[in-house]
């Protein structure tokens, strides 16, 4: 029962993770500083209650890419960053309860030549 009651969850939580990208896309283009606030407050309230629910955001920018979390959608050249450090996220990336419920598209660096 708990597992199913598990999937049933997972598949509830990943039906919102495209409002997630819409919420980092439309913020794009407002220019209005009070409507982004209010648009970054929904978010964060969302984002909130998700976490409540056993959610975790895959962290990515920065880290070293890891196949098991990360889909490599682009790699680019910087001689001054490490190999396999991912320095963009395309989309994000979410756990629960240990399960991967979609993997984060990264942009990682490889330095020409490896």
């Amino acid at each position: 029962m708990r597992a199913a009651r598990l999937a049933g969850q997972a598949s509830v939580i990943e039906a919102f993770l495209p409002c997630l990208d819409t919420f980092k896309e439309g913020k794009k283009s407002i220019t209005d500083e009070t409507v982004l606030k209010g648009v970054e407050m929904i978010e964060n309230s969302v984002n909130e209650a998700l976490r409540n629910l056993g959610v975790e955001k895959i962290d990515s920018i920065g880290k070293v890419y890891n196949p098991h979390l990360h889909n490599v959608i682009a790699v680019v050249n910087n001689p001054d960053q490490d190999d396999d450090i991912i320095v963009d996220e395309y989309q994000a990336g979410y756990k629960f309860n240990d399960k991967i419920l979609r993997y984060a598209k990264v942009i990682v660096n490889k330095k020409e030549g490896n």
